[in-house]
C-alpha cells in the first residue's frame, strides 16, 4: 500500500502558516499514490482556502465499484469532500448515486461486511449533509440486499417490504426517513423485539412501537439448531438499517456484538478524527489475543484498526499491539503491569473492590501522560470482552477508580467533557492533577507513528518532550 507522507497531515493542520509549501503540496496532488494524492488535496486546501484545484482530485478516488478494502482511500476523500463542503457540489451526483445502490460495497469482506457496509453509509450521508444540507434525505433509501432476500422469496412491494409481510401484517408501514429525524431509532441500537409476524423470508417485529423486520439469515435459528421465529417471541436485537421500511434488526449475536463495538467508536471519530488509514499498522489481532491468552473486546480492536496507538485529547495514550515504543505496547506493557501489581500485593497494597472475589485479572489498554494513570480492563474468567469495565489505578497514589463503561466509552466522555472521572473532569478541582486537557487538543488524535516512527524511532511522546 502507498502511505501518506507525514508530513502532509502536519501542514494541513498548520492551514495558512504553511502557505511557504502550496507549490510542492500542489504537485503531490499529482503523486502516483492515490493516498498522497488525496491527503495532498485536503492539504492544499487547509493552506489556500482554495477548493478549486483540490475538489477534482478527490472524486477521482471515489471508485463506485469500491470493495471495502483500506487499500483505496475512498471512505477518506469522500470525508475531506464533506469537509470542503458546498464547493465540492460537483460531487454530489457520484456521492448520491453510490448511497441509493443496494450494494454500496462490490466485494466486501463478508466477516465485515455489515460494519463495513454501515461505515461507509454514514460517511456518504456526513458527507452529502455538509456539501448541500438536504441531499442525503432526499436519496430514496436502497432496495434489500441481493444476498438477505432468497431467490424464492416472495415480490417485494413497496420501499422494499416483503409482500407476503405486508399481507401478514396487514398493513404497509409508513416510509419514515430517519436520517432526518423522523423516527427515533438509530444505527447500532439495542433493543428488545417481539415478533408479530412470521413468513418464509423472515419475521416482522415490534420495537417498543416501531415496525421491525427480522431477515431470516439474521435470526440464529438459520445458523445454529435453534427454535424458528414464532409470534409473540421476545428477543435482543439490534438496528442495522433505520433508514430501510420497516427498519431492520438482526438477532444474531456477532451483529450485537458489532454493534456494541461501533455505539462509542463511531461518535468518538466525528469528535476526534481518525489519521489516513495509511498510517496505521495492520494488526493480526489472532496472534495478539492467543499471546495474551484471551480476545480482546471488539470495541478497542476498532479503535487500533481506526487510530492505532497514540495519544487522544493530549492525555490518553491507547496501547497497541506490537508498538515500536514498548512504553505503549499492549503486550510488554500486560507483562510489565503483571510483575508490578504483583509486588504492590505483596507488599501489602489494598487490592480495590472489584478485584477481591475470584481470579479476576486486570489488563492495562490506556495511559495517561504526564499523571501516570493506568487505565485497565476488569477481566473476571467467563465474561464475554464486551462485558469489561474500566478500572484507573493513580499514577502517584494507592487509589483505584472504577467505571461500568468500556475503553471507547471511557475516551468517549473524555474527549465530550461529560466524564465522571475525578482525574480527567472539567471540575475546579481538576487544577490539582496533571491531566488538565487543553481545548486544542480535547478533539486531537496524535498518532504514536509521528513520535516513535513505524521502525523503532527514538521520537518521545507529547509528555517527554522538551
Amino acid at each position: 500500500m502507498t502511505r501518506t507522507p507525514v508530513g502532509l497531515p502536519f501542514l494541513a493542520d498548520l492551514g495558512p502558516l504553511a502557505a511557504a509549501h502550496t507549490d510542492a503540496v500542489r504537485a503531490l496532488m499529482k503523486s502516483p499514490g492515490a493516498w498522497t494524492r488525496v491527503a495532498a488535496a485536503h492539504a492544499y486546501w487547509r493552506i489556500t482556502g482554495d477548493a478549486e484545484p483540490a475538489v477534482p482530485v478527490l472524486p477521482a478516488e471515489v471508485d463506485p465499484d469500491w470493495a471495502g478494502r483500506s487499500a483505496m482511500p475512498v471512505r477518506e476523500a469522500v470525508h475531506r469532500l464533506g469537509e470542503i463542503g458546498a464547493p465540492a457540489t460537483t460531487a454530489v451526483p457520484l456521492l448520491g448515486r453510490i448511497l441509493m445502490r443496494e450494494e454500496r460495497l462490490s466485494h466486501p469482506d463478508e466477516r465485515e461486511r455489515i460494519l463495513l457496509d454501515t461505515v461507509y453509509v454514514r460517511t456518504l450521508t456526513e458527507a452529502l449533509e455538509r456539501i448541500a444540507p438536504g441531499a442525503a434525505g432526499s436519496v430514496p433509501a436502497a432496495a434489500p440486499s441481493k444476498e438477505l432476500v432468497p431467490a424464492s422469496a416472495p415480490s417485494l412491494g413497496r420501499a422494499g417490504v416483503p409482500a407476503e409481510m405486508a399481507a401478514l401484517t396487514g398493513r404497509t408501514p409508513p416510509v419514515v426517513d430517519m436520517r432526518q429525524g423522523g423516527g427515533m431509532l438509530v444505527d447500532h441500537q439495542e433493543c428488545d423485539v417481539v415478533v408479530t409476524a412470521v413468513a418464509p423470508v423472515g419475521c416482522a417485529v415490534d420495537a417498543d412501537g416501531h415496525d421491525g423486520f427480522i431477515d431470516q439469515v439474521k435470526h440464529p435459528s438459520w445458523w445454529a439448531d435453534v427454535p424458528r421465529a414464532e409470534v409473540g417471541d421476545r428477543m435482543r436485537a439490534v438496528v442495522l438499517d433505520p433508514t430501510r421500511t420497516p427498519v431492520r434488526f438482526s438477532a444474531l449475536p456477532v451483529d450485537v456484538r458489532i454493534a456494541r463495538s461501533l455505539r462509542h467508536t463511531e461518535p468518538l471519530q466525528r469528535l476526534c478524527p481518525a489519521p489516513p488509514p495509511g498510517e496505521v499498522r495492520g494488526v493480526e489481532w489472532a496472534v495478539v489475543e492467543e499471546a495474551l491468552g484471551t480476545a480482546l473486546p471488539a470495541d478497542y480492536k476498532r479503535l487500533v484498526d481506526t487510530y492505532g496507538g497514540g495519544v487522544f485529547a493530549g492525555t490518553i495514550w491507547l496501547l497497541e499491539p506490537d508498538c515500536p515504543e514498548k512504553m505503549y505496547d499492549l503486550l510488554a506493557q500486560t507483562a510489565e503491569r503483571e510483575e508490578i501489581l504483583t509486588r504492590f500485593w505483596e507488599a501489602g497494597e489494598a487490592k480495590p473492590a472489584e478485584i477481591l472475589d475470584g481470579d479476576i485479572r486486570l489488563v492495562p489498554w490506556g495511559y495517561a501522560e504526564g499523571s501516570g494513570h493506568v487505565l485497565y480492563w476488569v477481566v473476571p474468567p467467563g465474561v464475554e470482552p464486551e462485558e469489561w469495565t474500566v478500572i484507573l489505578h493513580e499514577g502517584r497514589g494507592p487509589f483505584w477508580e472504577a467505571h461500568e463503561a468500556s475503553c471507547s466509552q471511557f475516551l468517549l466522555d473524555v474527549v465530550a467533557g461529560t466524564t465522571t472521572s475525578f482525574y480527567f473532569s472539567d471540575d475546579d478541582h481538576q487544577d490539582d492533577h496533571d491531566d488538565d486537557i487543553d481545548a486544542e487538543d480535547r478533539f486531537r488524535f496524535i498518532p504514536g507513528s509521528r513520535f516513535h516512527g513505524g521502525t523503532g524511532g527514538t521520537g518521545a511522546p507529547p509528555a517527554a518532550r522538551g
